[in-house]
């Protein structure tokens, strides 16, 4: 099989994958928890991706300023989408400063806490951007989900 493993330092903006987890997702039994995930998130990490309304949503990816990239501010997006619309139905921004000389690398915690009352039944997409403010290149990860229309047992 071939395997890719990107290099993030070498890259001028990347972004890792997105973990999710959710307020339910605590009652769950973990054999293992991810010691680097533990101060970031309030729950485990979960596979599960329909949540019921009333649960709360909490996103964690890293976005990676690699060297040799002279803009020292990236631009963290986290919005939710309808799944057929795209309309966007929660949008979070955060400016960064990478906090290093011109050039250094650094690395960014995305992280969101998204409460899921206000949003209908149905299909979404939880979308991830990273955007430098220099020259606009973007990079970006999106997982579909879908708030379930009953409270699940």
């Amino acid at each position: 099989y071939d395997l890719e493993i990107p290099d993030f330092g070498r890259a001028k903006l990347a972004l890792s994958g997105v973990v999710l987890t959710s307020s339910a997702a605590a009652a769950r039994v973990t054999p293992a928890a991810d010691p680097h995930l533990v101060d970031a998130m309030p729950a485990p990490p979960s596979t599960a991706r329909s949540f019921d309304r009333a649960e709360t949503l909490a996103v964690y990816a890293e976005a990676y300023h690699g060297r040799g990239n002279s803009d020292p501010t990236v631009r963290l997006r986290t919005r939710v989408q309808g799944a057929t619309t795209r309309q966007t139905l929660v949008d979070l921004t955060d400016d960064r400063q990478s906090g290093g000389a011109s050039g250094s690398q650094a690395t960014h915690a995305v992280t969101a806490t998204i409460p899921l009352k206000d949003l209908e039944p149905g299909p979404y997409v939880l979308r991830v951007d990273v955007t430098s403010t220099n020259n606009g290149d973007t990079v970006f990860r999106e997982v579909p989900f879908e708030v379930a229309s009953a409270t699940r047992p």
